[in-house]
């Protein structure tokens, strides 16, 4: 680069073989500055995870996170997180990406969007490509080009979400008490599950099974007194 006289901010240091720091790599402050946001974030119960939870104290990074976790990252959080670190060119790069995901996961799309946003798409990839070492160009990142092209066949993307199956897998590995025979385990688990709610219908809310009752029930209830006590009786003479 430096015989063909291109991008002189890349050059070596000097005489020494050190390279600069690429325009991805975060400083000590960046980094404060970026774990500090999300140890701040706080979100209605049942949105995600709590974000707090998800950044390491001592080392400064992320932790790992669940797919959901991820989901609402790139969609809502990491364009807030960088507005004020890296370098302007990265930063749109990676926020344009962030706006993407987040235009696709509405429950409303125009449909005649579709193409400017597959069109502004490929753009981000080329960015991404450009700043991004190769080994971050994989698989991964190329199947976010078919997306659009998911969302006219299929619809908006919370229609084919894969966050219940997920969930249910959970549900069932929970069942899992033989590794030896797993498949048996979860019809079982899930047979009784279905028994026992099935029968919770038939049951009167009131006594419900299961929850033993206290021996002093009734006995130390007690009773109301309040006015009962007679007042002294007091008697009047009338004298005609």
């Amino acid at each position: 680069m430096e015989d063909l006289d291109i991008r002189p901010e890349l050059y070596p240091d000097g005489n020494s073989a050190q390279l600069p720091t690429s325009c991805i790599n975060l400083s000590k402050e960046e980094k404060k500055q970026h774990c500090d946001f999300f140890r701040s974030v706080k979100v209605p119960s049942g949105y995600s995870s709590n974000i707090k939870s998800l950044v390491s104290p001592n080392e400064q990074k992320m932790l790992h996170m669940k797919a959901h976790d991820c989901d609402v990252m790139i969609t809502t959080m990491l364009a807030v997180g960088i507005r004020n670190i890296l370098p302007e060119k990265v930063r749109l790069a990676i926020m344009s990406l962030c706006f993407f995901f987040n235009t696709i996961s509405h429950k409303v799309i125009d449909e005649r969007a579709l193409d400017d946003l597959e069109k502004n798409l490929f753009e981000i990839m080329c960015l991404l490509e450009a700043y991004f070492p190769p080994s971050f160009v994989d698989i991964s990142l190329h199947l976010t080009t078919h997306l659009v092209k998911e969302t006219r066949y299929l619809g908006t993307v919370f229609l084919h979400h894969m966050y219940p199956y997920e969930r249910f897998m959970s549900v069932l590995n929970k069942y899992t008490k033989n590794r030896a025979l797993p498949e048996g385990c979860m019809v079982q688990g899930f047979s009784t599950e279905e028994v026992v709610e099935y029968c919770l219908g038939f049951i009167d809310p009131k006594n419900p099974i299961g929850i033993p009752k206290s021996r002093h029930e009734g006995r130390l209830a007690g009773r109301d007194i309040l006015g009962e006590k007679n007042s002294p009786s007091v008697c009047v003479w009338t004298i005609d």
